[in-house]
C-alpha cells in the first residue's frame, strides 16, 4: 500500500486510506500494536503524498510512540526518518539513512 500512497491515483489513495482505517479498527480490537503502528505510518505516507502535512505528522508521530513503546528500533528509525524528511519539506517518505547517520529524536535534544 505504500507504493499506492506515494504514486497512486486519488481513487487508489482513497481506497488505501479506507483499508488502513479498517486495519486500524481490527488491530485495536485484537491488540496488535505493531499493526497499529504500521497503519498509522502508512496513513502518514498517504497524507504526506497529498500535501496534508499536519495530518501526516500526527499519524507518523503516533507510529513513533508505538514503535518506541515496543522497542522496535528498525521501524522507529524509519518513522523518525519520515518525520524528519517532512520537516525538511522533502516528500520522499522512506529510504535508508547513509552509513553512520542517525536521525535525532526529540529526547536527544534534551540531553537525556
Amino acid at each position: 500500500m505504500d507504493d499506492i500512497a506515494m504514486h497512486g491515483n486519488p481513487l487508489e489513495r482513497d481506497q488505501a486510506t479506507t483499508f488502513y482505517r479498517q486495519a486500524l479498527t481490527q488491530a485495536e480490537e485484537l491488540g496488535m500494536r505493531l499493526l497499529l503502528a504500521h497503519c498509522h505510518r502508512g496513513l502518514g505516507s498517504i497524507y504526506a503524498a497529498i500535501g496534508q502535512r499536519d495530518r501526516a505528522r500526527a499519524e507518523i508521530s503516533i507510529a513513533i510512540e508505538l514503535y518506541s513503546a515496543m522497542d522496535m528500533t528498525f521501524w522507529l528509525s524509519e518513522a523518525d526518518l519520515a518525520l524528519a524528511q517532512m520537516s525538511s519539506r522533502t516528500l520522499r517518505i522512506y529510504g535508508p539513512l547513509p552509513p553512520g547517520e542517525r536521525v535525532a529524536r526529540p529526547s536527544d535534544d534534551k540531553g537525556h
